[in-house]
């Protein structure tokens, strides 16, 4: 089985080397905006509408990718080769 990989503020990291600070606010403050997807056959399903309430999760928490939320325009989320990785903290 290959092993997984963990997307964390922009770089990928093997699943053992995944690290994040026990001081960042997603830790600390249970800031997260999540949204699960489907695949079928390796393709990703529906994931416009996925990606497009994820933006607007952003807006409404007023975090970075969040201007593009709902309004259906720019990149949102082209193939889901690369989630949006937005962290604070």
């Amino acid at each position: 089985m290959p092993e997984r990989l963990v997307y964390i503020s922009g770089e990928y990291f093997a699943e053992a080397d995944a690290k994040i600070s026990v001081f960042d606010s997603a830790v600390m403050l249970a800031d997260t905006a999540t949204e699960s997807t489907r695949t079928f056959l390796q393709k990703p399903f529906k994931l416009e509408p996925h990606v497009r309430r994820l933006y607007q999760s952003l807006k409404i928490m007023r975090r970075p990718g969040g201007e593009r939320g709902g309004d259906g325009g720019g990149d949102a989320g082209g193939d889901g080769a690369e989630p949006p990785g937005v962290r604070r903290g």
